[in-house]
């Protein structure tokens, strides 16, 4: 058998990998990854697709939508990569109020604090943002377009969590594999974690949480797994 040159070799592969069609000098090989079977969606429960919600959509048309969280009035908050960002919306699908324009360069998750503070990751401006739900700007936590690895830095943040008691918990992210903890002022306190497949490593933390009863999960994505820590980084089960 001829053998191929490595760089049409990993080309074919990577394209492969893709699901695309890729040709070489000789051959052409057609995509090899069949069709994903999405589970159906139970109608027995009692949840249904609405797709008129919301009725009284903005005039700034969603992009790829980064992130959705319900406050504690059940106003629905929306997140989207499109010129005006955050959209805020009745539960009857009526615009409440819209910010953000201009601000971020690849908006990653939302979540809302225990005193309706909203947290914004910017995971391409490398910093965490804090506003008032009005879109005040309140603290911004790493140093905006610096990426990096310490207690000033992310490299791509992918989402944040405050507890009760003002801490905030960072996943951080799609370079550094860690989670970063920062008191109320946003001040640097511990980071924990690292880039591996074992308990209490990551491979591109994704999304943190916290429960009521104070324990983190946090969504490592390419390991495909949940796992939880309490606040001090010990980890408990996945």
């Amino acid at each position: 058998m001829r053998k191929v040159p490595r760089p049409i070799f990993l080309v074919a592969v990577i394209s492969l990998i893709a699901g695309t069609t890729i040709c070489g000098p000789d051959t052409c090989a057609q995509k090899a990854i069949p069709p994903v079977d999405y589970p159906r969606v139970n109608l027995s429960t009692g949840y249904r697709v609405d797709p008129t919600w919301p009725e009284g959509k903005s005039t700034y048309a969603w992009k790829a939508m980064a992130g959705i969280a319900v406050d504690d009035s059940g106003l629905v908050w929306t997140l989207n990569r499109g010129e005006m960002p955050v959209q805020v919306y009745s539960p009857e699908g009526k615009l409440v109020r819209q910010w953000g324009e201009g601000q971020f360069i690849q908006p990653h998750q939302l979540s809302i604090g225990p005193r309706g503070d909203i947290w914004i990751a910017d995971a391409k401006k490398h910093v965490v943002y804090k506003f008032a739900p009005s879109g005040e700007l309140l603290l911004t936590i790493g140093v905006p377009n610096e990426p990096g690895e310490d207690d000033k830095h992310f490299k791509r943040p992918t989402d944040a969590v405050e507890t009760p008691a003002g801490d905030v918990f960072i996943s951080d992210g799609y370079s550094n594999n860690r989670v970063v903890h920062c008191d109320a002022k946003g001040r640097f306190v511990k980071t924990f974690g690292e880039l591996g497949v074992k308990p209490g490593q990551f491979s591109l933390p994704h999304s943190i949480a916290l429960d009521s009863q104070g324990r983190l999960y946090v969504a490592d994505r390419n390991n495909g797994r949940v796992q939880v820590f309490d606040q001090d980084g010990k980890f408990l089960t996945e």
